[in-house]
Formats: C-alpha cells, sequence, structure tokens
C-alpha cells in the first residue's frame, strides 16, 4: 500500500486534464472527494502516517484542480481553500516548506477571490460582517502556516512580516492571541537553540507584546518565561551592548511573575555589568522579603562569589544564616559558609567557623544526620589533603575536629576509622605513646579489623617488641578463622591464607605511601601486590564492597608502578569497575545521604578513568574497547541523579556523535527516569533517535524495534492519557502510526505488545471521549480497532465485542453533522 500512494504521489505532476478525457469533471470530482476522504479517515484494516497523508491530499488536490468547476460556486470554492491550507499545513509539518508554499499561495489567492464574491453578493451588513470575518481568520491562519514555512527555510524576513501581518490582525481576532503567542515564543527558542540570537530576540519580543495584547489569553507565567528567555538571550548575544534590554526583560519578567528562577537571572543580569556593590547589595536584600526557600539564597550568595563580589556575598550569607538560625536546614547555609572560605582560601576563618558549628552542637543546637555528615566530609577531605602532602599535623587538626563532632552525639560507623586514621598520622610524626593511647580506644571497639591489627603490629615493630608484633598477626589470623561466614567481611569460602594475602596488600600501600621514591625491589613488590589485589577483587562476586575496595587497591598500588601501557590499562579497569559498583550501590541507597556520597565518589573515578582513557586512545588501537560508552553513561547516571544543571550541556555533543547506537541512547532513557531522576523530555529525545536507528538498520529487528517503541509509549502515554505536555497529541499518535505500520509489515510483531498499543490507544480515546473531545476519541479508538485486528483469535476474542459496542456508542455521538473534511 506504501508503495502505491508513493507511485501516484510520483505520477500525479505527469496527468493532465487532456489524459482524462473520458471521465466527467462531476467523475473527476467525486473522486478526489473520495481520496481526500480515505486519506483523512481513520480505517480499521489500515492506518497511514502523516506524510502518507499529505501526499494523498496532494493528490486530491491536484485531480481537484483539474475540474473546471472546481471554484464555480462558492461552496466549491471554500472546499478549495480548506482543501489547500491543510494540504500545505500538511507538508509543513512533514518537513516540506517549500512545496507547502505552493499550496498556501494558492489559498491566498482562492480568499482573495472568496472575499470578492462575498462584496458583491452580501444581502444584509450582518451577512457582510460574518463572511468578511470568517475569510479573514483563513487569512490569518495562512500567514501564521507562512510563517512557520518561512522559519523552516531559515527565511528571517518573509517570517516576521507574515507574523507581523497576523498581529495587526488580532484586534479583530482576540481569540487567536494565545496562539500568536505561543507561536512567536516557540520561534524564539528554535532560533535561540540555533545561535541566531538576533532572531531569537526579535521573536520573543514579539512574543510577549502579541501576548500582552489580551490578559485573558496569556497567562502570566507563560510571558515570564518567554521574558527569561528574552533577556537571556540577550546576555549572550552582547551582555555589554544589551544589558539595558536584559535588565528591562527581567524587570517586566518579574513583575508578571516573581519566581526564583528570574531572580536569579536578575542578580546575574545585574553582576554582568558595572554595578556597585551598593546597588547590588540593596537588589539582593530587597530580595530577604519574598518567601523564598533557603537554597534560594544560598544560589544568591553562590552567584554572587562567582561573579567576585565576596565582600557582599559573605554579608549577605551571614544575614541569611540569621534569618534561618531556627530552621531544621541551617546546617546547609553553614556549610556552604565554610566551603566559600575554604575556596577563597580563608583557612582560619573557615576554622573558626567549624568551632561555632562544634560549640552550637554541643550546646545542644543539633545539625541534621545528613548536615553532620556532609561536615565529616569536608573535614576528612581536608585532611587527606594534608596527608598526601606529607603534613601530617595539619591532617590531625581536621581529624580532631571530626573526632568532637562525634563525641557530641556518640554515634557513628565511622568513628574507629576516624580513630586510626588519627593514629597513623601520630606514628608518621613519631608520636609514638598518642598512638598507642588512641589505638587502645579502637581496639576496644573494632579489634578484628585489619588496619587496627596492621598497626598493633606497626606500633610493636617500632617498640622493637617483636613478640607483640606475632601476636597481633596471630590474633587476626584467630579471628577471621573463627568469625561466622556469613558475617565474614569477606567471601564466605575464602581461606584465611587468602585473606591475609589481602591485609597484606593493605600494608603494602601503606608502606609504598610513605616512600617518596620507590626502589626498583620496591616497584617489583608494587606489581605483584597489585595483582594479588585485583585476583583477590576478581573472587569476591558475592561481596561487592570488598570487591570495590581490592579493585582501588589494586588502582593505588599499580601507581607506585611505571606507567606503561598494561599498567594503564589495569588503572582504566580498576576504575571501571569501581565506578560500576559505586554506581550499583548506589542505587540500592537507604538514605539520599548515602547516594550522594556514592554518586560523588563514582564520578571522581570516572574523571580520573577518562584521564588514562584519553592517554591510551593516543598511543594504541582500541576502537573495540567499550570504555567511552561505559563513560558516558556512569557520568551521566551521576549527573541525572544529582540533578546537575549543567545536565544539557553534558548532553549537546552526544547527541551530535556520528557512531552512537540505539543501545546507548535507550540507555540513556532509562537512567533519565530512574529515580530520583525525573528528565522525561531528555528520555523522549533518546528513544526517538534510537527508533530511528532501528528502522535505519540493515536487518531490520523487529524485537529490538519492539522493545524501543514499548518505552516510548510507556513514556508518553503513562496511565491511558497522552502526556501533550512532554510531546504535541499528533507526534503521539504519530507514533503509534508508526508502530501499527512495522506491525502490518512484520508478522513477527509480539502479540503482547500489539495488545499494549491497542489498549493505550483505547484508553486514550475513552478519555478523550470522557472529556467532549469526540471528533479525537473516535481517531484514537479507530487506531486501537487497527491494532486489534492485528492480535490473534485467542486475544481479539476477549476485547472485540465491548470495543466494537463501545465504537458504535462513540459513532453515534458524533451524530450527522460531522464534516466532509474533519
Amino acid at each position: 500500500m506504501f508503495e502505491a500512494i508513493d507511485r501516484l504521489f510520483l505520477d500525479i505532476d505527469n496527468i493532465n486534464r487532456e489524459s482524462m478525457g473520458e471521465i466527467q469533471d462531476a467523475q473527476l470530482e467525486e473522486m478526489a472527494v473520495n481520496l481526500w476522504n480515505w486519506a483523512v479517515t481513520k480505517r480499521e484494516d489500515f492506518l497511514i502516517t502523516m506524510d502518507d497523508k499529505a501526499k494523498l491530499r496532494h493528490v486530491a488536490c491536484r485531480l481537484m484542480a483539474m475540474c473546471e468547476g472546481s471554484t464555480a460556486s462558492e461552496e466549491a470554492l471554500r472546499r478549495h481553500i480548506l482543501m489547500n491550507m491543510k494540504t500545505g499545513k500538511g507538508w509543513v509539518d512533514v518537513g516540506n516548506p517549500v512545496l507547502a508554499d505552493q499550496y498556501f499561495q494558492v489559498t491566498m489567492a482562492a480568499l482573495e477571490q472568496l472575499y470578492n464574491n462575498i462584496l458583491q453578493h452580501s444581502s444584509t451588513e450582518a451577512h457582510l460582517t460574518a463572511q468578511k470575518n470568517s475569510v479573514e481568520k483563513h487569512v490569518f491562519k495562512v500567514l501564521s502556516y507562512q510563517a512557520e514555512s518561512a522559519v523552516a527555510q531559515d527565511d528571517f524576513q518573509r517570517a516576521s512580516a507574515c507574523v507581523l501581518r497576523c498581529k495587526d490582525m488580532l484586534m479583530r481576532f482576540p481569540t487567536m492571541v494565545r496562539y500568536l503567542h505561543i507561536l512567536c515564543y516557540n520561534f524564539g527558542v528554535e532560533t535561540y537553540l540555533q545561535n541566531k540570537l538576533e532572531e531569537c530576540v526579535f521573536w520573543l519580543s514579539q512574543s510577549y507584546e502579541v501576548g500582552k495584547t489580551d490578559d485573558n489569553s496569556v497567562e502570566p507565567e507563560m510571558l515570564a518565561k518567554a521574558l527569561r528567555l528574552l533577556a537571556t538571550a540577550y546576555l549572550d548575544w552582547d551582555d555589554r551592548q544589551y544589558y539595558d534590554k536584559a535588565l528591562n526583560a527581567i524587570n517586566l519578567e518579574n513583575k508578571e511573575c516573581v519566581n526564583p528562577a528570574g531572580l536569579l537571572l536578575k542578580t546575574k543580569i545585574i553582576l554582568t555589568g558595572e554595578t556597585v556593590n551598593e546597588e547590588i547589595l540593596d537588589a539582593v536584600m530587597g530580595m530577604l522579603c519574598l518567601d523564598m526557600p533557603l537554597d534560594f539564597y544560598l544560589n544568591i550568595v553562590k552567584l554572587l562569589m562567582d561573579h567576585e563580589r565576596d565582600s557582599i556575598g559573605f554579608y549577605f550569607l551571614d544575614i541569611v544564616c540569621e534569618r534561618f538560625k531556627s530552621s531544621e536546614n541551617i546546617g546547609k547555609a553553614l556549610l556552604f559558609h565554610i566551603i566559600m572560605l575554604f575556596q577563597r582560601k580563608e583557612v582560619l576563618l573557615a576554622k573558626g567557623k567549624i568551632e561555632e558549628i562544634i560549640t552550637g552542637h554541643q550546646a545542644g543546637i543539633q545539625l541534621t544526620i545528613q548536615a553532620l555528615g556532609c561536615l565529616h566530609d569536608i573535614l576528612w577531605e581536608r585532611a587527606a589533603k594534608s596527608f598526601e602532602a606529607q603534613n601530617f599535623a595539619d591532617a590531625l587538626t581536621w581529624y580532631y575536629y571530626s573526632l568532637r563532632v562525634y563525641e557530641c552525639d556518640q554515634s557513628g560507623m565511622n568513628l574507629a576509622k576516624l580513630k586510626r586514621n588519627i593514629v597513623s598520622c601520630h606514628l608518621h610524626l613519631k608520636q609514638v605513646d598518642k598512638a598507642r593511647e588512641i589505638l587502645a580506644e579502637v581496639a576496644q571497639h573494632d579489634p578484628a579489623n585489619a588496619f587496627t591489627q596492621f598497626y598493633a603490629f606497626k606500633i610493636a615493630i617500632l617498640d622493637g617488641n617483636s613478640d607483640r608484633a606475632l601476636q597481633a598477626i596471630a590474633l587476626l589470623d584467630d579471628v577471621l578463622a573463627s568469625e561466622d561466614p556469613e558475617k565474614n567481611e569477606l567471601h564466605p569460602d575464602r581461606s584465611s591464607s587468602v585473606m591475609l594475602l589481602s591485609l597484606a596488600a593493605k600494608f603494602a600501600h601503606e608502606i609504598f605511601h610513605g616512600t617518596s621514591l620507590p626502589s626498583d625491589a620496591m616497584i617489583n613488590e608494587a606489581h605483584w601486590f597489585r595483582k594479588i589485589a585485583w585476583n583477590l577483587a576478581v573472587q569476591c562476586t558475592k561481596d561487592l564492597v570488598r570487591m570495590r575496595e581490592l579493585f582501588m587497591l589494586s588502582y593505588k598500588i599499580s601507581q607506585f608502578c611505571p606507567s606503561d601501557e598494561a599498567v594503564l590499562v589495569s588503572q582504566k579497569t580498576c576504575l571501571l569497575v569501581a565506578s560500576s559498583l559505586d554506581l550499583q550501590q548506589g542505587r540500592r541507597a537507604s538514605t539520599p545521604f548515602e547516594q550522594t556520597i556514592l554518586l560523588s565518589r563514582a564520578l571522581e573515578q570516572i574523571h580520573k578513568c577518562r584521564e588514562i582513557w584519553n592517554i591510551l586512545k593516543e598511543s594504541g588501537n582500541y576502537a573495540n574497547d567499550s570504555c567511552e560508552t561505559l563513560l558516558l553513561l556512569y557520568e551521566f547516571e551521576v549527573k541525572v541523579k544529582q540533578h546537575d544543571p549543567l545536565l544539557d550541556s553534558f548532553l549537546e555533543p552526544v547527541w551530535e556523535q556520528p557512531d552512537i547506537d540505539s543501545n546507548t541512547l535507550e540507555t540513556i532513557a532509562s537512567l533519565a527516569m530512574e529515580t530520583p531522576a525525573y528528565y522525561p523530555s531528555i528520555a523522549l529525545k533518546a528513544l526517538k533517535m534510537a527508533l530511528l536507528l532501528h528502522k535505519k538498520e540493515e536487518s531490520f529487528d523487529v524485537f529490538k524495534y519492539c522493545k524501543c517503541m514499548h518505552t516510548l509509549i510507556i513514556l508518553l502515554v503513562p496511565d491511558g492519557i497522552p502526556l501533550a505536555d512532554l510531546c504535541p497529541l499528533d507526534e503521539i499518535f504519530s507514533y503509534f502510526e508508526d508502530a501499527l505500520s512495522i506491525v502490518n509489515q512484520n508478522v513477527g510483531y509480539p502479540q503482547l505488545e500489539i495488545l499494549m498499543l491497542m489498549i493505550k490507544a483505547w484508553n486514550a480515546g475513552i478519555y478523550m471521549y470522557g472529556n467532549g473531545m469526540l471528533v479525537t476519541a473516535e481517531k484514537w479508538c479507530g487506531l486501537a480497532l487497527c491494532f486489534l485486528g492485528r492480535l490473534s483469535q485467542y486475544l481479539k476474542e476477549n476485547y472485540e465485542t465491548q470495543m466494537t459496542i463501545l465504537y458504535s456508542q462513540l459513532l453515534g455521538a458524533l451524530g450527522q453533522n460531522r464534516s466532509l473534511f474533519p
């Protein structure tokens, strides 16, 4: 059938009236009308795509034009106008604006003819006015369609001329204000994405002006949205030359609808100019009277800091902290303050702020568990950096801050680990007595830990007490041998000797870490220990936490080896697997805080892995290595679950990759909707691209296509109600059409998937029927009946009778007044 439509479309331009001499005009007209009705009416046994519908309308119009009396009567002229106008719009919708323009020109000429006829034959003034309004409304529509066509052809002058003519007509057609406002806004978005900022500014200005012509047609939120993008476009265009225009636009936006996004943008605009500190302070202080959440004000502070207005930023932050001092989220502001001080190397001030927090915590001003966790992370990160720089005294300072926080609430799974870190620092400073004292406390609570016994062993060696050193190793061996296998931290079927190898690898890393220039012998040892850690990691298939630790241990030890290709490949794999395991654990995290820690750790490993991967790519052939794809998917998962504001920028080069495959796109779509992420627009774009790739495959795989289509339909019609806010209703319908086309061409399309498509389409039609949208309901229900016809007899019997009865009722409700051209 599709081939027949294509042949008809290609042949029609080669057919003239003379070649059809034996056919009467009435017969030719009937053929055109029947073809038109067939194209726009949904049949139970066949469904055509939008592209095929446009082709059939094209043929119908060409046939009608061959009739000598096609515009003889007013009725025929109106039909001629409607057919050409709808055919032109159809060509615009399927991406053929050049052909569409031909139909719009014909439509305009016919409308002019109709207008002249009305002037000559109208019987009364009222009749004349009504008929003129009808014609002019059609002119308005055609002009808007011509604007769409012109934008598609990158003809800004023609598009703007059409829209300005529409704008002039709005006084007579106030109901079209919202339509024209949205049209201009969409043009603005499209040109902004194409970086045509001058055109974008024009369209968004028109969108706002049109919306303001009738306050009842466009919501303030929609006007504000247009103004925000207008202000952004001015900034991107030239933030110096168009500073005043950007500021004026955002001021208008805030008058229309006060919201955090607009206020943040206003602050950003002010900061891009040469505004003095006093004016900026007045502006941000004025925002304090608004009932905004804490995060909003912290974002304002961050903007100030990013634009090097530190004095205002810290002053404003102090006021914000005072305002929210009774809030349970005050810890977030205090920690933010500390981070800002560290970023500006104000270490003494940061220490003072930490002292304030600890003093307040000791006095009963409790921080949330999440805030406490973040504080420990900050302190441990500072300590770790100092330790790596071999500034062990400074590391102790930060660790003791953390210890004071733990002592306030006497809780925390990491307390023993913290004290072991303190022991390590004291040992590096040769403060053996202090290390022994702290270790004694650790041994009371966590004697079975490998590092606890390691430090006991190390102190015994420093004391020259070989008996105590052997006792530490023997004690470890006894603990591992007697421990319940189910509670063992390692794989339960591992022997104690294998566990001791793991311990030895950890000891080795500790020893290597304290060596500035490893000898050849030590390098050989490092190679041996990194391989031991790798092999142990591979064996820990039932303990993913330990597997990750051992892979990272292998990576860390390998850093003491020369960076040849084999070592780099090993490091790449260790980091890749560790990132994967952190993401896997993050999906099962019991708290948001735990998930944040795991995701952040994974992201750090991903970045390290990408650095190694880039080196490897330059030095060898890794065309078949999946590392690039895995890094992309892993980083995307972190960003969507952390709601990264720069997610769109991250994805821009991804969408443009010429060699991206459908599996990667479908995985992106899945991750975009995996809790806590919720990015349906990203999922939609990825699935649309994946579907296109499936259809372009030389060997079409119906099952892969069907799986991708299933995901897309579930996204767009989750509960039987099409998500028109996410995707236009006509476009959603076209996906069902596309699926039916594939079903018709592939007998192996899974029956349960056809059933799912039928039920989704039917429920959508019933929903629209219940909301009085009878014509649209009939379209969707008719579509569902097409899927019904492709079900096996067994499945069909369960639905056919009830659906047929309800469909008949729906057709009856449409009545006898259904238009010839729906």
